[in-house]
């Protein structure tokens, strides 16, 4: 690899990443539309990617780096490497789901492992966040800032009949707190 390359294969490393996260939220359902601030990005490099000869061999392979074939198989790889990451981090069994939605919402997953799964919904984007939880009675105790809206939510939840109650730290929208919706209930059944 020669020095004048570098600029060259940073390129080609963000053209990857960009397009594999787009093609990864453009293929599975994810939801979240934050990929499409990627979408300029991504066309734009690739524009400029597929034109640029770069005379670095990855891998001992003796073919230069360059090309729409390389491009679309650095884009495959960093999919099939995202899809495989969340893959894992979702096989476990989920044994209750609940939500709730105001201007923004939430999504909480509680898995059979142990651990958690919250989407935290906006607006313009999603934030997906991981954790664990531990069951004390009706009470659930998540471990981790979670968030609705601006407003950090109390890692205690009570669990009733009528679902699951939540308060936040400070006033959001003119909520303190309120209940969240079980979808699905495995887990105290």
């Amino acid at each position: 690899m020669k020095f004048e390359d570098i600029p060259a294969i940073t390129l080609y490393a963000v053209c990857a990443v960009t397009g594999g996260i787009v093609l990864y939220h453009f293929i599975t359902p994810a939801g979240d539309l934050s990929f499409v601030f990627l979408l300029p990005i991504f066309c734009i490099v690739s524009l400029i990617s597929w034109f640029l000869p770069v005379s670095f061999a990855p891998l001992g392979i003796k073919k230069p780096f360059r090309g729409s074939a390389n491009w679309a198989t650095l884009m495959l790889l960093v999919w099939c490497t995202e899809y495989g990451y969340n893959y894992a981090m979702n096989r476990s069994k989920v044994v209750l789901f609940a939500d709730f939605y105001w201007d923004a919402g939430m999504d909480l997953y509680l898995r059979e492992n142990g651990t958690y799964k919250a989407v935290e919904r906006g607006w313009i984007a999603d934030d997906l966040k991981y954790g664990k939880y531990r069951i004390d009675g009706n009470r659930i105790i998540l471990e981790g800032d979670l968030y609705i809206g601006i407003a950090r939510m109390n890692d205690t939840l009570i669990y009733d009949s009528k679902g699951l109650h939540f308060k936040l730290d400070s006033e959001w929208k003119g909520i303190h707190g309120d209940v969240m919706a079980i979808q699905i209930n495995e887990l105290f059944d």
